[in-house]
């Protein structure tokens, strides 16, 4: 549990008038997403049971974790995907969990136990692309919807031994899927398009088509009045629902995925994908409200908990912060002066050399660093775009492997800083940099004045 607060203040915009309304942000406690492995792993997707007794997260490391909230401890650990996961979803009594996988598996558990009921195939063996992306309880809870990679969409009964039968054909991926307010359409995200698939006709009833890249997340408001939906290309986008008239599209964060989520009240939506912070949209004055840096690398995903009211936020680095919001002042004790880090903030004071450029075919990669010759207290940092990813390291012969996720189409830089000179100079390291195929063996150097980078690149096959 962590005592760390902080308050930001709010201005929300009426007509051609501003007011100040002050909303106060605590941060209220603080988890590890550390699976089987003993590693801390990115959390990709987290979801709360309907009575707020569980939480379940999910992503790298290949686990279900599931957190008991009111001891706020870890109670089990569900072991059965092999790759990452995708999505993770609780039924409406809470006790069965669907979680979707690289691995090409769906999988129903039974919480309490952990016990796996159901294993289900997302494509035929042998399929290349198998992935499944995401998992959702039709409004009945007799069968499990899901789809992916393969550009198809399943749907499997909850009870029983039948296999899935495939409903709806795509020419793209399908990214992510929600029922619409009135339980008679599945929202799809399906390349540049939501389509509105309906489950008796299985057709596309209609679409939005929002920009021209790819839709990452969508999400209907609590009062079933808005649909919101996130590109590939950094923008948010809101709708009126069901007239699908547009409210607003704007650029949000950087370029890539980020899922997003509305508050209980419906006033705001809160996105990710920028830096390390995530944002807070006001719906209604269609402004900024917040920016809060949370994380150490990218926020990754949110979900409140409807019981308490606190937001939850995780992160690549594997940390989950929950945070209490409220419009009137917390009790904000003296906080002790922090210390100071010779970390810069970025790379731009030096010298970049690039070294080399790797393509790859695989958007997560493994980058494990080690002195291959005589150690000499080498002492460096590893940035990724920027972004700190590992922090004033003695470099030693055993390797540290750090995992990284790179966006589509869009080059990155691993670059080797500095912070001293060893007894032979300049710093060096070697690196091993691979994403299960493709593997480069690559020695970087750097001194004080200059730095030698890897220039890295995702291209999907």
């Amino acid at each position: 549990m962590q005592n760390k607060y902080l308050f930001i203040l709010i201005l929300l915009l009426f007509n051609t008038n501003i007011f100040a309304q002050l909303l106060y942000v605590q941060e209220a406690n603080k988890m590890e997403h550390k699976t089987s492995d003993g590693k801390v792993h990115k959390i990709e997707t987290l979801a709360f049971s309907p009575d707020a007794k569980w939480l379940a997260t999910a992503g790298e490391g290949n686990d279900i974790l599931i957190w008991d909230l009111g001891k706020n401890t870890l109670e089990r650990t569900l072991k059965g995907h092999s790759q990452y996961i995708n999505h993770v979803v609780f039924n409406q009594t809470g006790d069965k969990l669907a979680s979707a996988s690289d691995d090409g598996y769906v999988i129903l558990w039974h919480v309490s136990t952990g016990q796996i009921l159901k294993k289900i195939e997302n494509a035929p063996p042998g399929n290349k692309y198998k992935g499944a992306n995401f998992v959702l309880f039709d409004p009945t809870e007799q069968y499990l919807y899901f789809g992916g990679k393969n550009f198809r969409l399943n749907k499997c009964p909850v009870q029983g031994n039948s296999q899935p039968e495939e409903v709806f054909a795509d020419l793209y991926i399908l990214t992510t899927a929600a029922w619409t307010p009135d339980k008679k359409y599945l929202a799809i995200g399906c390349g540049k398009h939501i389509r509105f698939f309906d489950p008796v006709t299985k057709r596309t009833a209609f679409q939005i088509t929002p920009n021209e890249d790819y839709v990452n997340d969508l999400c209907f408001s609590h009062d079933g009045s808005k649909l919101a939906a996130w590109s590939e290309n950094g923008q948010l986008h809101l709708w009126e629902y069901p007239s699908r008239q547009p409210i607003f599209s704007q650029m949000a964060g950087d370029k890539g995925y980020s899922h997003i989520l509305f508050s209980l009240d419906d006033k705001f939506l809160i996105s990710g994908n920028s830096g390390t912070s995530y944002k807070i949209w006001d719906i209604e004055t269609q402004e900024l409200a917040l920016q809060e840096k949370s994380h150490q690398q990218a926020v990754a995903n949110f979900a409140f908990n409807n019981k308490s009211g606190q937001l939850y936020v995780a992160g690549s680095d594997g940390q989950l912060k929950s945070y209490n919001l409220s419009n009137k002042p917390f009790n904000i004790p003296a906080q002790p002066p922090t210390n100071t880090t010779s970390t810069p903030a970025t790379t731009i004071n030096r010298a970049i050399t690039d070294k080399a450029t790797i393509v790859f075919n695989n958007s997560t990669i493994q980058v494990e660093i080690w002195d291959d010759e005589k150690i000499d207290g080498d002492i460096v940092s590893l940035f990724f775009n920027d972004e700190c990813v590992l922090k004033e390291y003695a470099i030693q012969k055993d390797k540290k492997a750090i995992t990284l996720h790179l966006p589509e189409e869009q080059p990155c830089k691993l670059v080797l800083y500095a912070h001293n000179l060893g007894k032979t100079p300049p710093n060096t390291a070697a690196l091993n940099v691979t994403d299960g195929k493709i593997s480069r063996q690559i020695k970087l150097s750097s001194d004080m004045k200059k730095s030698e980078a890897i220039k890295l690149l995702y291209r999907a096959k």
